[in-house]
């Protein structure tokens, strides 16, 4: 008889043979070689059944939604699957979102976000029309801006709308290690919040 592993859904053993959903895996790796990456249907579901439940109130209306982060792992099957399930998804670059478009994901269920995008990549979640593009710098946004300028936006707008979000830095002090304090001015990440009326300006 086999015997399921409490810490891992979908997957058993019985003879001191390991199962996925009642595949042997050590015939997959027979038929398959190695190395071979074998990922359960049933796993995935019940991980991402568990933390959408969370995302649902007392009263049954939905609080959230999960976006799932392609760069964890872009195998197409996987991710049709979470698309299935309603996920969204978190994009960091083109190909994840040429990716997420090859399995029929609706634009409206994508964010791109990511440092260093190019202005190919922009244009390309503009023309998409994605959910909302995280810009990670007020260069950046300056960039969108300028891809702006060089379309005629006005009737793209009438089947468009994109939000675009900035993360925007308080100042809090923590007393931890200096390697791994993000709260401070001097910090790579987000932008000061003096910045402010300059990025609203932009935006």
């Amino acid at each position: 008889m086999e015997k399921p592993l409490p810490s891992l859904v979908g997957f058993s053993e019985k003879n001191h043979q390991w199962f996925a959903e009642g595949i042997s895996l050590a015939k997959l790796a027979h038929d398959f070689s190695t190395p071979l990456y074998v990922y359960s249907k049933e796993a995935i579901c019940s991980a991402y059944r568990a933390y959408d439940a969370a995302c649902i109130r007392p009263n049954g209306t939905r609080r959230a939604r999960i976006h799932y982060a392609m760069k964890a792992n872009s195998n197409l099957a996987v991710l049709d699957e979470l698309k299935q399930l309603g996920a969204g998804f978190d994009l960091v670059s083109g190909g994840e979102l040429a990716r997420a478009l090859q399995i029929g994901a609706d634009p409206k269920s994508l964010v791109f976000a990511g440092v260093g995008k190019s202005s190919a990549e922009i244009e390309n979640a503009l023309r998409a029309g994605v959910k909302c593009i995280n810009v990670e710098s007020i260069s950046e946004l300056q960039r969108v801006n300028a891809i702006a300028k060089t379309w005629d936006y006005e009737p793209l707008f009438h089947y468009v709308s994109i939000l675009m979000s900035m993360p925007i830095h308080i100042p809090i002090f923590q007393p931890v290690l200096k390697t791994i304090n993000l709260g401070l001015l001097s910090t790579m990440f987000s932008r000061p919040i003096m910045r402010l009326p300059d990025c609203l300006t932009l935006m």
